[in-house]
């Protein structure tokens, strides 16, 4: 067992998981650890694999440096990959092919919490009134997908597996979307904008549960790259951008009290609502230099 072998086992492992207790989001970081390590160790040893009897303290460290130098990725993406690296590793000791625990007391960098990165409200416009021909349907899907989680603040996982018994109306004949999130199985409680229900209303088939078709992860984010130029929009649009825009955007700027928020999205905690404020603020301050801006050869007569 090498270690290029055990990270393509716990690949193959994750792709099983997909669906059941994983998203594909999550598989994607798995790819992309098992490619970066593979461009590592030709690099650095100059072959295509080497057995955990090579490994030395040193390699962790230098692979971290691989990855922020030679690859780019930001703290965070690394740490992804460092702790992927860490399982194999872990594996390996616990199934006999490795005779110690390697970097088992290497501190992973750091988690590092910005701002969300969400849809402009003038992206999200282009975006939202682009017309596609009748004839792209999984061009239309994924545009609708958008929106739903636009609309709804679900993320990719749960808009495409959402189904009609998470539908409740309540006391004044509101229509609520009550489901546990796919990832943390935490409840989320969502009133439906009339957006969002039209979305439903649209794609509704009594021969399936889901209130959404699935679409493929990849091929959404394919097409949403062709949507976004096809709209003009200055921003490559992401899936979970989306939920980010309803977080930010359509929740706080109508001043929906956090906690709220907290409860519609499933967080665990109200920190993880609480890093959405910085977006609000930061468009306030955008707006506000854009007044300043056009305001500024204007002169007060009293």
């Amino acid at each position: 067992m090498t270690l290029i072998n055990m990270m393509d086992r716990l690949y193959a492992d994750m792709e099983k998981r997909v669906g059941i207790d994983r998203v594909e989001g999550s598989l994607v970081h798995y790819k992309q650890a098992r490619a970066t390590l593979g461009k590592f160790i030709e690099a650095k040893f100059k072959t295509k694999d080497i057995a955990f009897g090579q490994l030395t303290n040193q390699f962790i460290s230098d692979y971290y440096e691989f990855l922020i130098t030679d690859c780019g990725f930001a703290s965070n993406s690394t740490r992804k990959y460092l702790a992927i690296l860490k399982k194999a590793c872990r594996q390996a000791y616990k199934e006999g092919y490795a005779d110690r625990l390697f970097f088992a007391n290497y501190t992973l960098p750091k988690l590092q919490i910005g701002t969300p990165r969400t849809i402009s409200p003038e992206n999200f416009k282009k975006i939202q009134s682009l017309e596609i021909p009748k004839e792209k349907e999984s061009q239309i899907l994924s545009h609708d997908l958008l929106l739903f989680s636009c609309y709804t603040g679900t993320a990719y996982a749960d808009a495409v597996s959402v189904t009609k018994e998470d539908l409740t109306t309540d006391a004044q004949g509101s229509l609520w979307l009550k489901y546990h999130r796919h990832k943390t199985k935490a409840l989320a409680q969502v009133k439906l904008l009339p957006e969002a229900i039209a979305l439903i209303e649209k794609y509704r088939d009594e021969s399936r549960d889901t209130l959404m078709p699935y679409q493929n992860y990849k091929t959404l984010w394919d097409n949403l790259r062709k949507i976004c130029k096809m709209a003009g929009s200055t921003q490559m649009v992401s899936p979970h951008m989306a939920r980010h825009y309803y977080a930010s955007i359509i929740t706080l700027a109508e001043n929906v009290p956090i906690d709220v928020i907290s409860k519609m999205l499933g967080h665990a905690n109200i920190t993880q609502t609480q890093v959405y404020a910085r977006v609000t603020q930061q468009k306030l301050f955008e707006e506000a230099e854009k007044f300043a801006e056009a305001t500024k050869d204007l002169v007060l007569v009293l």
